[in-house]
């Protein structure tokens, strides 16, 4: 079954019932099925005892805490399962082979470009012009087949920041990110209201 994340914007309990989480207060008593949770948001506010988070971290769910405000609060994260040497090891061998750290660079940055062309198809299908640009994404994903080098990778990515802010300059799309050539895969695209 698919896990799905879970928003709670009333107030109210959390609670561990008969091996599943239940949320209640005066007006609702609803069944959460363990199985199905992914993790929690909690946009209310919310009581929760030791037991409820002692069967989160034994399932792995996560849950997440936001003030009144909205303002993220804090998250109970459970300690992570399967934590063995042999990952730390795969991990360093990554980083020490040059082939393995240029393939995962590439793809990360391939990613991102995924990553970007889907939110301008969101763009294009509600009439922004962004088609070329979209076009010019996907070939910057062939471009990097050609990259030999970490570095290369990194110099072929400075094209892509600059179509990003050509859109903005066109008020096709608005940036909001602490935006720089280390970061831009940190960048979220908003549509501009008409």
């Amino acid at each position: 079954m698919l896990r799905q994340n879970f928003y709670i914007t009333q107030s109210g309990k959390i609670r561990k019932k008969n091996n599943t989480v239940w949320f209640e207060n005066e007006a609702i008593k609803k069944a959460i099925p363990v199985n199905t949770i992914d993790s929690i948001y909690c946009l209310g506010e919310v009581t929760i005892n030791s037991k409820l988070l002692v069967f989160l971290a034994k399932q792995g769910i996560i849950i997440h805490f936001f003030n009144y405000y909205g303002y993220y609060s804090g998250t109970f994260y459970p300690k992570e399962t399967l934590v063995s040497g042999s990952l730390i090891v795969n991990q360093v061998e990554h980083y020490k082979d040059s082939s393995k750290r240029l393939f995962l660079a590439r793809n990360f940055v391939v990613g991102t470009i995924q990553n970007l062309v889907r939110i301008l198809e969101h763009y294009r299908k509600h009439s922004k012009e962004v088609s070329n640009v979209m076009e010019r994404m996907n070939n910057f994903c062939s471009d990097l087949k050609g990259c030999k080098s970490i570095p290369s990778v990194s110099l072929n990515k400075c094209p892509l920041i600059g179509l990003i802010f050509e859109l903005k300059a066109a008020n096709k799309l608005c940036v909001f990110s602490d935006f720089s050539i280390r970061t831009f895969t940190t960048v979220s695209l908003v549509q501009i209201s008409p």
